[in-house]
């Protein structure tokens, strides 16, 4: 008995020893291993340990889930709408000259991409348009915010910014803009529609809806001007008036906005219409140096990807009268007019 007894205490004893050398072996085999692992090495190897790991139960879709991916967005973020003091004092009125004219001719830019443009490349380049026939509509003008008005003729302060009269609102400016490039040559059609008037939200995709049944209807036009007016709020509650002075009238400072593929629109093509906007700029510019706010490049695409010529004009804000952009609004479609037909 003492003898069984003695051999199975060995043997224990012997296994005891075995798994200790193992145990050793493995460690020593550990640390020589540990100086040659590299990042990519540590990443297998944790790849590896979580391959092993039990699969993490996942809830199902849902049975009516689209699995296409939205589309990328091709006209512009909602801006959101201007309100008016609940006091019903209205905004003071400030004149300013936003045009950063300094004498020396140079175009300006209100950047907020990260392209940088060459200024001396744009104004040098190929003019990217043809003239058309002198028949077939060439320009369309619509507005994708028809009822942004302006202020009344003598006030001090503005108190309404919207209006669905057609003789207030923007379809006053752009008729004027229309008369006046018809008068010069270069055919236009109006669109008349009032796109913010059912919803300012779905603005955008309203006018875009507009934009393309118009191109469907007339192939001949090439340019799309949607025309706008500006609201500039100033640090001390009061609306800035973008305004100068040409030959004795008062003429609402105008800023073209070029629309870009940077917020993941599909428009590839966004510096063709930044050509055009670069070159009408030279001849606002030339026509009265501080008649131009500095060009606004934007992320969104403003639905500019349609046409080549398309443009969004802001022809003053609301501090300035309708007489002021009516007067802006012929002075720009005559310089518009001379550069489309010197194409």
């Amino acid at each position: 008995m003492e003898k069984k007894k003695s051999i199975t205490l060995f043997a224990g004893f012997k296994a005891v020893c075995s798994m200790l050398f193992i145990i050793t072996a493995i460690l020593s085999v550990g640390m020589r291993a540990v100086p040659v692992l590299n990042e990519d090495s540590v990443y297998g190897v944790f790849a590896a340990a979580c391959a092993l790991s039990p699969p993490q139960e996942t809830a199902a879709p849902p049975a009516d889930t689209d699995p296409t991916p939205a589309p990328a967005p091709d006209t512009a973020e909602p801006e959101p709408e201007e309100t008016l003091p609940s006091d019903g004092d209205g905004y003071k009125i400030v004149p300013v000259d936003l045009s950063l004219a300094d004498g020396s001719g140079d175009l300006f830019y209100k950047n907020e991409t990260d392209f940088k443009p060459n200024t001396k490349e744009l104004l040098s380049a190929p003019y990217p348009i043809q003239p058309g026939n002198g028949e077939d509509p060439l320009v369309l003008v619509l507005h994708t915010h028809a009822t942004e008005s302006y202020a009344e003729e003598g006030s001090d302060c503005v108190y309404d910014t919207r209006s669905s009269d057609p003789e207030k609102n923007m379809l006053a400016v752009g008729e004027v803009i229309v008369q006046t490039l018809s008068a010069s040559g270069v055919p236009a059609v109006h669109c008349e529609t009032m796109h913010d008037e059912k919803s300012y939200n779905a603005s955008y995709s309203l006018s875009c809806d507009s934009i393309k049944s118009y191109l469907n209807e007339y192939p001949s036009i090439q340019y799309v001007l949607d025309v706008h007016r500006d609201a500039i709020q100033l640090a001390d509650g009061s609306m800035a008036k973008p305004v100068t002075n040409v030959h004795g009238s008062s003429l609402a400072q105008v800023m073209l906005v070029v629309g870009t593929d940077k917020g993941g629109a599909d428009h590839p093509n966004w510096q063709t219409n930044l050509t055009v906007a670069a070159q009408l700029q030279s001849r606002l510019i030339t026509y009265h140096e501080s008649f131009a706010r500095p060009i606004n490049i934007r992320t969104a695409s403003f639905n500019q990807q349609y046409a080549p010529g398309s443009l969004l004009v802001e022809v003053g804000t609301c501090a300035n009268t309708l007489t002021e952009a009516k007067e802006a609004a012929k002075a720009f479609a005559k310089t518009f007019a001379a550069l489309v037909k010197d194409a």
